[in-house]
């Protein structure tokens, strides 16, 4: 229940929103499809990975030294 309702919080968010109803949408969708379909002997990191473009938003890190590390940290892996 809490990591629906903290995806639901994080995709209901200003900063999120500003990305675009498309991406909100396919988030969201992509969210539902994993809640449905996961197992936990799955990659649970290639699973999150189309999920990505949500930690760009401005909202989610607010200060431009989380942004870059947030960046290079996706970049590695």
């Amino acid at each position: 229940i809490g990591i629906v309702a903290g995806y639901t919080w994080i995709l209901t968010r200003p900063s999120v929103r500003a990305l675009g109803t498309d991406m909100v949408a396919y988030a969201a969708s992509y969210g539902l499809y994993l809640f449905a379909v996961f197992l936990p002997q799955q990659s649970t990191f290639r699973l999150l990975l189309p999920l990505s473009p949500l930690a760009g938003a401005r909202g989610l890190t607010r200060n431009r030294r989380a942004r870059s590390a947030t960046l290079i940290t996706c970049i590695a892996l």
